[in-house]
C-alpha cells in the first residue's frame, strides 16, 4: 500500500481489512500480504473511495466519485457519484448521470437488516434494492438536509443519518402503539320468572237447579184410579264457578355490546432528530 491519504477502512466477514484512499483506490490486507485494486487493474469506478460497507454474504460496497484530483490529500473536485459492487471476482458500477444514484461524491454507505443499500451523497439519499433506486431528499421526505455526510444502522433496524448543516435524521418506525382493545359484554341468559303470587287452585263448585217434579192429577171415574205419572220435563242446569288464572313474565333477553378503540398502523417515515449543526 503505498497511499498516505486514507478515507474508509472496513474489516470483512474474513478478517481482510479494507482501505479506501483518496488518490489510489483500495488495498487489502489478509493479515500477511497486500492487495490494491484501483481503475487500472480491476472494475473499480474511481480511484478516488470515501466510503466502503460490507454485506453480510461478503459483498463489498465502494464509494467515491469520478474525474476528480487530490494532490495534497485535502481537496478533491468531483463531477459525479460512483459506486462499485465487487463480491471477490466480479466488479458492477453505477455512476449518477449513467444510472438513478444521485449527486457528485458518496461520503457514506451502509446496509440496514433488510439488505437496502443506502447511499449518501451531496444531494440526499439513494436507495438502492435489487435493481432499483429511490431517492430521499428535503424536497420528498423528512431528511434534515441534503449533504449526507454518515450513516448508520442502529440495533433496533433503524437508519440514522448524519447531515452537513441539518443536525441528524432518523429513518424507521414510530414508537410501536398497543394493539386494539375489543371489549365484549356476554349476553346472559334470561331465566323465565313469574311476577306476583301465584292464585291458588280453588275447587270447583257446581251449582245445578233440579228439574221440575210433575203433579199428578186424577181423573174422577166410575172407579178412581190415577192416571199415569207424567214423565219430568226439564233439563237440570249447572254453573262452575273459582276458576283459578295465573300470570307470569319472562326476564328480557340482555344484548352484548363490544367496543372496539381505534389505532393506526404504523408506518416507515423519517423523523427529524435536530442536533445544533457545527462545522465538520
Amino acid at each position: 500500500m503505498d497511499s498516505k491519504c486514507i478515507t474508509a477502512i472496513v474489516v470483512d466477514n474474513l478478517g481482510n481489512v479494507w482501505i479506501g484512499t483518496s488518490i489510489d483506490g483500495v488495498s487489502k490486507f489478509n493479515g500477511e500480504s497486500w492487495t490494491t485494486y484501483n481503475t487500472s487493474n480491476s472494475g473499480l469506478a474511481s480511484d478516488h473511495v470515501r466510503s466502503i460497507a460490507v454485506y453480510s454474504t461478503d459483498m463489498k460496497w465502494f464509494g467515491g466519485c469520478t474525474d476528480g484530483y487530490d494532490e495534497w490529500c485535502g481537496f478533491f473536485m468531483c463531477y459525479a457519484a460512483a459506486v462499485s459492487r465487487f463480491d471477490g471476482a466480479n466488479w458492477t458500477s453505477y455512476i449518477a448521470g449513467e444510472s438513478d444514484l444521485v449527486g457528485e461524491k458518496v461520503n457514506a454507505i451502509a446496509i440496514d437488516r433488510g439488505g437496502k443499500k443506502w447511499f449518501g451523497t451531496d444531494a440526499g439519499v439513494s436507495e438502492f434494492v435489487w435493481v432499483n433506486w429511490t431517492t430521499y431528499d428535503t424536497s420528498n421526505s423528512g431528511l434534515a438536509n441534503d449533504y449526507v455526510t454518515a450513516i448508520v444502522v442502529d440495533n433496533e433496524g433503524n437508519t440514522w443519518f448524519g447531515t452537513w448543516g441539518g443536525g441528524v435524521s432518523k429513518y424507521g418506525l414510530p414508537v410501536p402503539t398497543p394493539a386494539p382493545t375489543v371489549t365484549a359484554t356476554p349476553t346472559p341468559t334470561a331465566t323465565p320468572a313469574e311476577t306476583g303470587t301465584p292464585t291458588p287452585t280453588p275447587t270447583l263448585t257446581l251449582t245445578c237447579t233440579p228439574a221440575p217434579t210433575a203433579t199428578a192429577t186424577p181423573t174422577p171415574a166410575s172407579t178412581p184410579a190415577a192416571t199415569s205419572m207424567p214423565t219430568p220435563t226439564g233439563t237440570p242446569t249447572c254453573t262452575a264457578t273459582n276458576i283459578p288464572t295465573a300470570t307470569s313474565t319472562n326476564t328480557p333477553t340482555a344484548t352484548a355490546t363490544t367496543t372496539v378503540t381505534p389505532n393506526a398502523g404504523p408506518s416507515k417515515i423519517f423523523l427529524p432528530y435536530i442536533v445544533k449543526p457545527g462545522v465538520p
